[in-house]
């Protein structure tokens, strides 16, 4: 993400697994929005209770989805965050 930020080629969003190696998910959020990141991220995790999506959120997720990932889910959270979608599903 450091990369195409200073390249000047965000992605316009970001889908983000909460469990990974070295950081978690949502401490990675929290980077990139510390470094300017201003796109949509969807959060994904196995994690399905109110206050993990609420922590998610506060990181700076701006949607949270639950695996497994239904296809239409994905397409409907990003939609309620503000993307623009159009394809025939």
């Amino acid at each position: 993400m450091t990369e195409l930020l200073a390249n000047g080629t965000p992605p316009d969003v970001c889908l983000m697994d909460h469990q990974m190696p070295v950081l978690t998910g949502g401490e990675a959020v929290s980077q990139f929005r510390q470094m300017g990141y201003t796109g949509r991220v969807l959060m994904l995790t196995g994690h399905a209770l109110p206050e993990d999506y609420a922590r998610f959120k506060a990181l700076g997720a701006d949607g949270v989805l639950t695996k497994p990932i239904d296809l239409t889910d994905m397409l409907l959270a990003l939609k309620n965050c503000g993307m623009s979608i159009s394809c025939v599903v």
